[in-house]
């Protein structure tokens, strides 16, 4: 789980909203967060909420904390600018680490707390959501010293050179995953690879190393940047937009204008060129009734629509029949379970009243179920072993 540093005073600045220190225990609870330690103005917040890197950040947490107190509900659409930016993908990658997204960001006022944050989320996304760098890297680089269109390619060891982050010489691919402290600690995502992805412009500035290392010419961000390039490398093209989606909400919480970029692939990747990024939405439909029966909450329609909102869900209802659409990085709706969790979230699960028992009954097993007892014990005597496997279920039934 995901413990955060978060300043109490910038997360007041983000919501527009003070708060006691009891009163913000209380209120991170919509985010499954939790208040680890505190050291003058920072938090040590976990967060338990392990299918939402949205969250997992000060602005993450401001977002929902807007939604749930009611300042701003439902989906949060986020403008995206058309540019001439490209990123350009080689066909030696086809197989290595292929899928990419990227997008610009201008007029970024970047202080000490952003930094912060950024550093933040870059490394718990790519870490959790990211399995360690596996699945989704992510790199931010000072845009304006670097030249479109940007190349997305595979170089032999010998062919290709650059300084790494916080280093003093050029060194190849495999001297950095050799002597370089992440180059070490990730190595084994390049392990027996011939051919290493380059992120790299037009000039032939390096920008990066995926998944292992920025160059230090464009990788450094300080106070003074003013723009931003941001990509996300992985395996799966999905996984890669929902991680770029996560840091470019957080920077346009922040004041910065979000630009796209064509993702140019060649016939090898046998992926489409695309524009990221996209924010698509999804949709769910489910019966009123569900709600009923899985909480015991009776609830007017008002109230339904009021919950749902809060927890950024666009809602129609229209009879018994539930209509929402939500943001598609929300990759743990599956079901309407999962929107009713939602919903008791917006509830307070610490709202709903307990009811009294009202049957007065003597529990015992069923016969079957002492059939079967018998039965399993009777292999073991016989020097059987039990093996419970997924193998006679669906993916309906999961």
């Amino acid at each position: 789980m995901p413990t955060l540093e978060v300043s109490k005073k910038d997360l007041e600045k983000l919501t527009k909203k003070k708060f006691s220190m009891n009163a913000l225990e209380d209120v991170l609870e919509y985010v499954k967060g939790e208040v680890d330690g505190v050291d003058g103005d920072t938090l040590k917040v976990e967060c338990k909420e392990t299918n939402r890197p949205d969250l997992w950040s000060t602005e993450g947490i401001a977002r929902e904390l807007r939604a749930k107190l009611g300042s701003q509900k439902g989906i949060v659409n986020y403008k995206v600018e058309k540019s001439d930016v490209e990123i350009i993908v080689d066909k030696n990658l086809s197989k290595i680490r292929p899928a990419i997204a990227g997008a610009v960001v201008r007029g970024i006022n970047i202080d000490e707390n952003l930094l912060l944050q950024m550093i933040q989320i870059q490394e718990k996304v790519c870490e959790t959501f990211g399995r360690k760098r596996r699945e989704a890297a992510m790199g931010i680089y000072d845009f304006d010293i670097m030249k479109p269109p940007i190349h997305y390619k595979g170089f032999r060891d010998k062919e290709i050179e650059f300084i790494p982050l916080e280093w003093k010489v050029a060194m190849r691919p495999s001297e950095i995953l050799i002597q370089h402290d992440k180059g070490k600690k990730f190595a084994h995502l390049l392990k027996d690879t011939k051919v290493y992805p380059i992120l790299i412009d037009s000039n032939d500035l390096v920008a990066s190393m995926p998944p292992i290392i920025n160059s230090n010419d464009t990788g450094k961000v300080t106070e003074e940047t003013k723009n931003l390039f941001v990509e996300v490398t992985g395996f799966d093209q999905d996984t890669v937009e929902v991680a770029l989606e996560v840091i470019l909400m957080a920077l346009a919480d922040r004041g910065g204008k979000i630009y796209s970029c064509k993702i140019k692939f060649p016939k090898e990747c046998k992926m489409k060129s695309i524009v990221t990024p996209k924010f698509d939405t999804k949709k769910i439909s489910f019966d009123k009734e569900q709600i009923f029966t899985k909480t015991g909450l009776k609830l007017k329609d008002s109230q339904i629509k009021d919950l749902l909102e809060k927890a950024r869900y666009k809602v129609k209802i229209k009879g018994n029949k539930i209509d929402l659409e939500y943001s598609a990085y929300r990759k743990d709706i599956f079901h309407a379970v999962d929107v009713i969790e939602d919903l008791l979230i917006s509830y307070g699960y610490n709202n709903i009243v307990p009811q009294k028992i009202e049957m007065d009954v003597k529990g015992s097993q069923q016969k079957e179920i002492l059939l079967q007892d018998f039965v399993r014990e009777g292999c073991i005597g016989l020097g059987l072993q039990e093996v419970q496997t997924f193998n006679l279920t669906s993916y309906e039934i999961q």
